[in-house]
């Protein structure tokens, strides 16, 4: 997962599928964030295709009724596919909403990094998972190495800390104790 996310800003282009079928591509951007959860969000969209059957009626079609994504922006691609987004994305927003921008995209290289299933985990608990695993964000994983060291040994003297060969000790961490990408650093779960 390389991209950032502003999950404050995600939103949909939610488009009629009867309208496409039909040869017509109709349809409107949401923003996620004017919506409770997603029955709220999917509620909206069945209010939006009922208004389309009222001032564009297609012929042979007695109403509206299914949708489609067909673009969406500043949604991870753990929450969203074409027919639906994840019940889960409003709690996650929720857990997150005090967290920074780069805590936020931690938290979501976090969980694809192991791979879990939002819809079948407990978010609070992958939340806390995360806050125990994630370290922060470094220039390197020397910079983490050095950190760690200054943090185990803080009555190390000076004189003996120019002599530490601290890209090794990195080395040492990241194969051991640690993993990291695109900065954030992570302890490895045990």
């Amino acid at each position: 997962m390389n991209e950032n996310f502003d999950l404050s800003e995600a939103k949909v282009w939610v488009g009629c599928l009867a309208s496409y079928n039909a040869g017509k591509l109709i349809g409107k951007w949401f923003s996620l964030s004017d919506y409770e959860d997603q029955d709220d969000f999917y509620t909206a969209i069945q209010s939006y295709l009922k208004g389309l059957d009222k001032t564009d009626p297609l012929l042979g079609t007695p109403q509206r009724e299914e949708w489609h994504f067909c673009d969406w922006e500043e949604i991870p691609e753990i929450f969203i596919h074409r027919y639906g987004i994840s019940a889960t994305f409003w709690e996650v927003c929720e857990l997150l909403e005090d967290q920074s921008e780069d805590e936020t995209n931690a938290f979501l290289l976090f969980i694809d990094h192991h791979g879990y299933k939002l819809d079948r985990e407990d978010t609070t608990k992958l939340f806390s998972k995360y806050q125990s695993a994630y370290c922060g964000k470094y220039a390197s994983e020397k910079n983490y190495a050095v950190e760690h060291f200054d943090m185990c040994y803080p009555n190390c003297p000076e004189s003996i800390k120019a002599y530490i060969d601290y890209k090794a000790y990195a080395h040492d961490l990241f194969i051991n104790e640690c993993w990291s990408e695109n900065g954030y650093v992570f302890q490895r779960l045990r």
